[in-house]
């Protein structure tokens, strides 16, 4: 495992990485997206630090920590909520300054998260027709195959 968190350290730099591990079924128990416990880790000395609602681990020097910081974890993806009001651009600009990218919609479960999460309140989605008026695209570049 030390090999893994040297590539890990190597790739990401001094950026922080989620590295799949979470304990939002029981506060405390580790386990990775596949289901299997965490067995052993490279958590910084202060970490995990047991504080509610971080239930995410991510990778940084000098080694792991637990956060939330407004991301939420449901069906092997993390979402950040962010309480800002900005235009889709200026929403799109923040969330890949930040390595990641506005939500994608697949499915109609995460359709309902989604709406769950913003308690009725408008947000914005990886959803543009800015290339050509009325081809929609996701962010990613995939097409509009479904509605929910």
């Amino acid at each position: 495992m030390p090999d893994l968190e040297d590539f890990v350290k190597r790739i990401a730099g001094n950026a922080y990485v989620w590295i799949g591990l979470t304990d939002t079924d029981v506060e405390g128990t580790w386990k990775w997206v596949d289901g299997s416990t965490l067995t052993s880790g490279f958590w910084d000395p202060r970490e995990p630090n047991g504080k509610k609602g971080e239930n995410c681990a991510l990778s940084y020097s000098p080694g792991w920590a637990d956060f939330s910081y407004g991301w939420l974890y449901s069906s092997f993806s993390f979402y950040f909520i962010s309480s800002l009001k900005n235009s889709w651009t200026e929403s799109r600009r923040y969330c890949t300054g930040r390595g990641t990218d506005l939500i994608i919609i697949n499915n109609r479960e995460e359709q309902e998260f989604a709406k769950k999460f913003s308690h009725g309140n408008p947000f914005w989605i990886g959803l543009t027709d800015s290339d050509v008026e009325d081809s929609w695209k996701w962010v990613d570049g995939s097409t509009l195959t479904s509605r929910f």
